[in-house]
């Protein structure tokens, strides 16, 4: 994932550049290292140029010296050959060098962000993250179908129970649905096995997500679980082959062929566009990922260390959308209504934030994520990342479009959003469900449980 090398050789496009690593908080000595390194890759391409012209030039002599049957023509044509031999390796060696200056220059650039939407707060302080929107649900199904005298209203407008609320954690134990010790010892650290109706509530929550988007014309894909490396490197940032990616080693005969586990089925979906070129009549291409994602989660060490909150494999139905340079903007904000949709449906309350500038990754101009209430936790947590990657990603994987009324071709672009994250709405349903004896189940996932709509308290 790169940007355009072009912010790097145009002084108003340079400044631009700059000042969005400048809001993202950021140095910008690697955007100083991509000047120098295409500076002498810019230098080694008019070498190269240079060496072929000459090349050319050399074996027209020998064209015009056989057709003009010049007298010393065994003389003049052995001078030649010795010449010719000698640009011809000048050429391999400036195209070899060329090569590699190139490999060096590619990897520079994904050190460098994407471009910073201006509408995204410029700070790295997410407690200055811009809270767009809020749903609170007017009567919680929870409260309807089991009244409660001692319900409160909180600071935030969200009816909370009377009674003693237990975290997800602990509600997972209560219904039978976990098993953490055994899931422990077979898988590691934060394995676990989902059993009996929190199993079913999962299976729903997938079947109901997916039906949602294909009712809002999305195509269903189910993509491959590993990626060959030099396809996930065009979809994954370099931090996360260190942070998140599990590799599954692939080396024989000293060449590796190593592959990797998807994080989310956007890596693989954005490649099933790699090298292609459609119509612009053809966009917006709208898929329905589902899949399993593995995650290390390296940087998540002591954090939520009880429940299925933050674990290694887990289920998540995925948008993503493929779309023109200008009508990205405006899908960016049909993704992030399409999710909140979801959770209105679901009736778990939420607020929508927009993402500072320094807590971005690399790949997105802009991030909204969706963040819902946790009773138990007392605050919202994230369940949805909405990004919009512009081009940033089909440059790598050169992906383009183009019009009718021009040859040109232009990288599309692409954007990403959780609809469901299933093992972490799972436990937002069990806290914003609970009831002194159970769990009432959201009744859009009714008909995916086999009319199961309240989940006894088993221990």
């Amino acid at each position: 994932m790169v940007i355009d090398i072009k912010y790097f050789r145009d002084a108003k496009l340079l400044e631009i550049l700059r000042a969005s690593e400048r809001r993202r908080c950021v140095d910008t000595a690697p955007v100083d290292r991509v000047i120098a390194i295409d500076d002498k890759w810019r230098r080694a391409q008019h070498a190269y140029e240079q060496a072929k012209k000459n090349l050319n030039d050399i074996s027209k002599q020998v064209a015009a010296c056989v057709k003009n049957k010049q007298t010393d023509i065994a003389t003049t044509l052995g001078g030649l050959k010795l010449e010719i031999d000698q640009v011809k390796q000048t050429v391999a060696t400036l195209e070899q060098e060329l090569k590699t200056i190139a490999e060096m220059r590619q990897q520079s650039l994904r050190h460098v962000g994407n471009i910073v939407d201006e509408s995204v707060p410029a700070t790295a302080d997410e407690e200055c993250n811009e809270v767009l929107r809020t749903f609170v649900p007017q009567e919680p199904e929870w409260y309807k179908k089991h009244p409660d005298e001692n319900a409160k209203v909180n600071e935030h407008g969200i009816l909370t129970p009377g009674f003693s609320i237990l975290s997800h954690a602990d509600l997972l134990e209560k219904i039978g649905g976990v098993d953490l010790k055994v899931g422990g010892t077979v898988a590691g650290h934060r394995g676990y096995y989902l059993k009996g109706r929190a199993c079913q509530l999962s299976m729903a929550l997938i079947q109901y997500g997916m039906n949602f988007l294909i009712d809002r014309g999305y195509e269903a894909i189910l993509p491959p679980y590993f990626m060959r490396k030099d396809i996930m490197a065009a979809c994954a940032e370099l931090a996360d082959f260190e942070e998140t990616l599990y590799c599954i080693p692939q080396i024989k005969e000293n060449e590796d062929n190593s592959l990797f586990l998807i994080a989310t089925s956007e890596q693989p979906i954005c490649a099933l566009h790699i090298n292609d070129v459609c119509s612009a009549k053809t966009l917006p291409r709208l898929y329905a990922g589902v899949s399993t994602c593995f995650r290390r989660e390296a940087g998540a060490h002591g954090k939520d260390l009880k429940g299925i909150f933050r674990i290694h494999q887990f289920q998540k139905v995925e948008q993503l959308v493929v779309t023109t340079a200008q009508e990205s903007q405006s899908m960016h904000e049909k993704m992030i209504e399409i999710s909140q949709d979801f959770y209105k449906s679901l009736g778990l309350p939420y607020r929508v934030v927009c993402i500072v500038a320094g807590a971005l990754n690399k790949a997105a101009a802009k991030k909204y994520d969706l963040e819902a209430w946790f009773p138990e936790y007392k605050g919202f947590r994230e369940l949805v990342s909405c990004s919009n990657c512009t081009d940033f990603q089909a440059r790598d994987l050169n992906a383009r479009y183009f019009t009718t009324d021009t040859s040109q071709r232009t990288h599309v672009h692409m954007l990403n959003g959780t609809l469901v994250a299933i093992q972490r709405c799972l436990c937002c349903i069990l806290e914003n469900y609970q009831t002194p004896n159970g769990i009432v189940v959201p009744s859009p996932l009714v008909p995916y449980m086999n009319g199961v709509d309240f989940i006894p308290f088993v221990a």
